[in-house]
């Protein structure tokens, strides 16, 4: 399908809108020459605008929807003072994460992403084993965010349940059933590329509309609030950890989530024109308004935990539903519509996950990176989506809610593959990224020179530490009922991709004219 080039030989085009042949008489899309070049055929139509890119690039990190999901982990683990710096500091480093991102996409847009870069950076006995890895990761990054996302969703809509009927019990079942259903609605808007174009933009008001309606309201009608000493300065280590930074670190998985899956905008760079400019500049904006939204409405959420133990305790198994119901003096009816905007807010954040995982998998197909990759590298010729991937994903992600049957814990590994995953389909290619032998590779036009390669090695250095530290156990001492399941599964993800790499992708994988 194409050839790999060293990045000495590689020359940039001329940034030109359109590109004309005069000796074949053709006229080339110049945002069609970067795939071309790269020896891919142009499949999917470049319908999205910049506003529908920042839109789902946006809904799918939707970090305020982060800050809410783990609330109560983050209070009684680290404290509030955990969530409140913690999102000070990974916004910051997740600012550092997109700019890597950003230069990158920028002068290899693909939707590939990751694993497209490691196959062009890394060394060639490196390529494509590094690629591998990499599309692997990052799909897995989509899957669990998808799962792990229904999941919460899920149990929220339980326990609006149980708050209006104590007497209705809960069962792990009735989450699994509730979580298919909202993945197979949410898979619904991607069936359409005209679709799924036009709800992202009617998610993202939605989910900003939401995040000012509970950042406001529950704090303006609660009668009681903490003190801003307690808000600022709290600190709580109930993990078990005997280090009070490895339990501020442990803590601050609420504030990671909230950042989870950072990268979507570069999945979306062959359908948006311009990319090398539009996909930076939605990267460093949902990180942006990420943190906007997402630290006033900790801070607000905060100020109205003044029951903690009740908070946590709830038997509605919902944190922050128990939070709005005490907020807005024990009225159920109002606990419950705010609870449903979160619910709502989830919704349309699935949504977009499913396109991001969607288009992960057909782009890692087309380099033959799945078995029956023909089969998921194929786009639908009237509807213009990858139709293929898409319910192959919406098929592994139902298989993945499958886990919280089994414990808590193992739900919590779930949200923990949203982190780590992607975290390590990042590193690799940001890595190669810094080679001498990578010093001549084309720049695009986002490129921020020495600062650019500071935020490439901090990237690397908080990527790493974030991932080997979220395979420890949340809490001390270990249990099989608190493990952090989140090292077995990459056990068996590594045994899978073993034994594919040697059965069939050794042979398959990217096997184009090297």
């Amino acid at each position: 399908m194409g050839v790999k080039t060293s990045p000495q030989s590689e020359k940039k085009t001329p940034n030109l809108a359109v590109q004309k042949s005069h000796e074949e008489g053709t006229v080339v899309d110049f945002d069609a020459s970067y795939l071309i070049a790269g020896g891919y055929e142009p499949q999917l139509e470049r319908s999205f605008s910049w506003m529908q890119l920042f839109s789902c690039a946006f809904i799918v990190t939707n970090s305020w929807l982060g800050v809410t999901g783990g609330f109560s982990t983050g209070l009684t683990v680290g404290g509030s003072a955990t969530i409140i710096y913690g999102l000070i500091i990974v916004a910051l480093f997740n600012i550092a994460i997109v700019v890597s991102l950003g230069e990158l996409v920028s002068s290899m847009p693909n939707a590939g992403g990751q694993y497209f870069w490691a196959m062009k950076l890394a060394p060639s006995r490196l390529s494509r084993v590094s690629a591998y890895v990499c599309g692997i990761c990052n799909l897995l990054g989509g899957l669990t965010g998808v799962s792990s996302g229904a999941v919460a969703a899920a149990y929220m809509i339980l326990g609006c349940v149980n708050l209006s009927h104590p007497d209705f019990e809960i069962k792990a079942w009735h989450a699994f059933l509730i979580a298919v259903g909202f993945i197979l609605l949410t898979s619904v808007l991607n069936l359409n590329e005209s679709v799924i174009t036009e709800a992202v933009v009617i998610g993202l008001w939605s989910c900003l509309a939401a995040c000012f309606a509970i950042t406001i309201i529950p704090a303006a009608v609660a009668k009681e609030h903490t003190s801003p000493n307690f808000i600022f300065n709290s600190t709580e280590n109930s993990s078990g950890w005997s280090s009070p930074g490895m339990a501020f670190l442990v803590g601050m998985i609420n504030a990671n989530y909230a950042f989870g899956l950072i990268d979507t905008g570069v999945h979306m760079a062959e359908e948006i024109p311009e990319p090398e400019k539009n996909v930076p500049k939605a990267l460093l904006m949902a990180v942006g308004i990420g943190f906007v939204t997402a630290w006033p409405l900790a801070c607000a959420l905060i100020n109205c935990a003044v029951d903690i133990d009740r908070i946590a305790g709830t038997s509605t198994g919902v944190p922050l539903l128990e939070l709005f119901y005490l907020s807005l003096r024990e009225n159920v009816a109002g606990a419950i519509f705010m609870q449903l905007l979160v619910a709502i807010s989830y919704f349309w954040c699935l949504a977009a996950v499913q396109t991001y995982q969607s288009r992960i998998c057909w782009s890692f197909s087309r380099d033959q990176g799945l078995p029956f990759s023909k089969l998921w590298s194929q786009v639908h010729p009237r509807l213009k989506v990858p139709l293929n991937a898409h319910i192959l994903c919406v098929c592994l992600s139902i298989i993945l809610c499958i886990l919280p049957l089994a414990s808590t814990t193992a739900f919590n590994s779930l949200v923990t593959g949203v982190i780590v995953f992607p975290y390590i389909s990042i590193v690799i290619p940001v890595f190669f990224s810094l080679l001498p032998r990578n010093k001549d590779v084309p720049k695009g036009p986002f490129n921020l020179g020495r600062w650019g390669t500071a935020a490439r090695v901090l990237t690397i250095l908080y990527c790493t530490t974030v991932s080997v530290i979220y395979c420890f156990p949340y809490t001390m001492p270990v249990t099989a009922g608190n493990m952090n399941y989140i090292s077995a599964i990459i056990g068996i993800v590594a045994i899978y991709a073993i034994f594919d790499w040697f059965l069939r992708a050794r042979k398959q994988f990217n096997q184009k004219e090297l």
